[in-house]
């Protein structure tokens, strides 16, 4: 009997400690997550932006959406221990681009959706995610994408009948407003008629963001879209209290939990 006792506290030890226990796994695995590294074969590839988003469908698996260098893709993994299966196949956009670009996303894509395992470690002091395939003896790396060193396109805003999207036409001379979050907590940016110096503090853990007072220029304009574009941003970023990045997507939002002001992440941006 007593040898019994320890083999279940032992198993439960293991559980609660090692990557062993499906409903810790699916924990571990959700959240944001930039390639930063493909090997193949044992060679290491050149690799262009790719991102995963995941989030947990079931109780023993997960819904993947993402980015994969020229279009957006989804699917599901059970997930069993520290192993993967394909739950139900990927889908994914149609869109061409960048023959280079291109031809990395047919290698990443088939790395990805076959992917048979992964582990979790921490490499200089980041949680970094592993999907391993087996069968084409391929590594994906993968590491946290952050608020912290990113910058952010505007392409919603909240207004009084719901969210607008803001559109831009890249042959006329109008700024895209834009967000840049350093590392040192500045906030720096334009709001498509003036640049704009803030402070903020952010809790990457919990998703508290606090956006302060700061410095803007003094430009002025004929465009009345663009200023009064200008004044909602302004009006609204003293509105936000927390964050929500998902895959290529930054929200900004109120205490209410609405998003006041949304964003696709600039280097992402086709």
């Amino acid at each position: 009997m007593k040898n019994i006792i320890s083999a279940v506290l032992a198993a439960t030890f293991a559980c609660g400690v090692f990557t062993s226990c499906a409903d810790n796994n699916v924990e571990k695995l959700v959240g944001n997550w930039q390639l930063v590294y493909f090997e193949k074969d044992g060679i290491s590839q050149d690799i262009s932006v790719a991102t995963l988003n995941i989030k947990p469908e079931f109780k023993d698996s997960i819904r993947i959406e993402g980015f994969s260098g020229v279009n957006r893709f989804n699917g599901a993994f059970e997930v069993k221990g520290n192993k993967l299966s394909d739950r139900t196949g990927f889908s994914t956009t149609r869109m061409s681009g960048d023959p280079k670009v291109m031809t990395f996303e047919t290698n990443f894509m088939s790395a990805l959706e076959t992917a048979d395992s992964f582990n979790i470690q921490v490499e200089d002091g980041l949680v970094t995610l592993f999907l391993n395939n087996s069968q084409e003896k391929s590594v994906l790396k993968f590491q946290p994408i952050t608020l912290v060193n990113t910058t952010w396109n505007l392409t919603e805003v909240l207004q009084d009948d719901g969210i607008v999207s803001v559109y831009y036409d890249s042959s006329s001379e109008k700024s895209t407003p834009y967000f840049t979050f350093a590392e040192n907590g500045i906030l720096s940016g334009s709001t498509g008629v003036n640049f704009i110096t803030l402070n903020y503090t952010v809790d990457e853990n919990t998703g508290d963001l606090n956006i302060q007072d700061g410095a803007i220029t003094l430009v002025a304009t004929d465009d009345k879209e663009a200023e009064e574009l200008e004044s909602t941003i302004l009006k609204l970023i003293g509105q936000v209290t927390k964050y929500d990045i998902s895959g290529t997507t930054l929200s900004l939002i109120n205490i209410d939990d609405v998003p006041v002001l949304v964003f696709q992440r600039q280097d992402l941006v086709k």
